[in-house]
């Protein structure tokens, strides 16, 4: 989703871009775990964002819902495609999985042609 909250195809490095993914489950789980890995257009496994390594607990889940993920995109241009799971809380069981299951086209920003990713941080002398 861009930042007007529609699904959106093409960002430009460094806007927001929010993952969703719904859910239904019909029993009730206690803080399972959603995640998005982030994978380059050639296969290359970039990154993964979860409920656990952000430090979001979802509580105990049941029926259906929504579960979204806010982030600058980092990627100076390609088509990264994205894997949404769901696992237990334990994170050893794996309930649903959809790999490749979206994708956006990154379009290059002036100043970010170089490199695969946007290189995010400060300057300072001293």
């Amino acid at each position: 989703l861009g930042e007007s909250g529609r699904e959106q195809l093409e960002f430009h490095t460094g806007e927001a871009v929010t993952l969703r993914v719904t859910y239904r489950s019909d029993l009730p789980l206690d803080r399972p775990i959603f995640s998005f890995a982030i994978y380059r257009e050639d296969g290359v496994y970039m990154g993964l964002a979860s409920t656990e390594n952000c430090g979001y607990h979802t509580g105990r889940v049941q029926g259906s819902g929504q579960m979204k993920f806010q982030w600058e995109c980092p990627f100076t241009k390609g088509g990264p495609r994205i894997t949404a799971s769901n696992a237990a809380s334990t994170g050893k069981m794996l309930l649903a999985q959809a790999h490749s299951a979206a994708g956006f086209e990154v379009l290059p920003k002036a100043g970010f042609e170089h490199g695969a990713v946007r290189l995010d941080g400060h300057w300072s002398a001293g």
